[in-house]
């Protein structure tokens, strides 16, 4: 339900049935001014033949593609994020740097000391 929430940012939905896939899941993208389906992932209307057109020209090869698009660097840096692993490896020298510490701690300031 919250992916419906966010493409109706960009256009509309519609009550029609898909004529490939028979559900309702038409929506209409006001940005590249063409109705789409969302559970095919195709776009319903063809482009045209205009190489200048502004709507045409910039629309992406499915409406998936198109809304990934739309959420701009946040979702590219997740991405990123995501496939290196970085923020685990930074969790991961972090916690060696706190264990290094912590054996230096304990040889300086032994916790016993015996007493002759």
């Amino acid at each position: 339900m919250a992916l419906k929430k966010k493409w109706r940012v960009y256009g509309s939905w519609m009550k029609s049935e898909c004529p490939e896939c028979g559900e309702k899941s038409l929506f209409f993208y006001d940005k590249y001014d063409s109705i789409c389906c969302v559970g095919c992932n195709v776009w319903l209307n063809e482009k045209c033949s205009d190489p200048n057109c502004p709507y045409c020209a910039r629309r992406p090869e499915n409406p998936l593609s198109a809304l990934f698009s739309e959420e701009g660097p946040r979702y590219d840096a997740k991405e990123w994020l995501r496939s290196n692993y970085l923020h685990k490896a930074g969790g991961r020298i972090r916690h060696e740097r706190r264990r290094k510490q912590s054996a230096q701690n304990r040889a300086e300031y032994p916790k016993w000391k015996i007493v002759k």
